[in-house]
């Protein structure tokens, strides 16, 4: 499931390029992790499209995918090293909302409907952990 990767990194590729476009600073950076930010995006779509055709090919693969997403969940849920986000202009709700929209969109775009228990899981990350702290 390393597209959950490529779902948090370019969720954070997202806070530094809007921080460094709204105030227009650092130029060279912008236009390189822009292009980075657009790989990464690619990688997400390979992934998600690879599990599209497996779930429609197995859908019983659904169980291993709800499994590991479980797991990945988790894991991230035992962070716990603080991140300011502040200074960026970025609370940890703005955090938090972006990276469950993205992974819920992701979801969808796969047509996996989440279990109780994992929607309130995603529903539950903390900014630090969707961030990687």
């Amino acid at each position: 499931m390393l597209w959950i990767e490529g779902v948090l990194a370019v969720s954070v590729m997202q806070i530094t390029l809007r921080y460094a476009r709204q105030r227009k600073v650092l130029p060279g950076y912008y236009a390189g992790f822009t292009l980075t930010a657009r790989d990464e995006a690619r990688h997400v779509q390979a992934g998600l499209r690879f599990l599209t055709e497996a779930l429609e090919e197995d859908p019983t693969l659904i169980r291993e995918v709800h499994d590991t997403l479980r797991t990945l969940l988790l894991m991230s849920s035992t962070s716990s090293q603080y991140v300011a986000y502040e200074p960026i202009g970025w609370t940890r709700d703005d955090v938090q909302a972006m990276f469950i929209t993205q992974l819920v969109r992701k979801m969808n775009l796969i047509g996996l409907e989440l279990p109780p228990d994992l929607a309130g899981m995603v529903q539950n990350i903390s900014a630090d952990n969707a961030i990687g702290g």
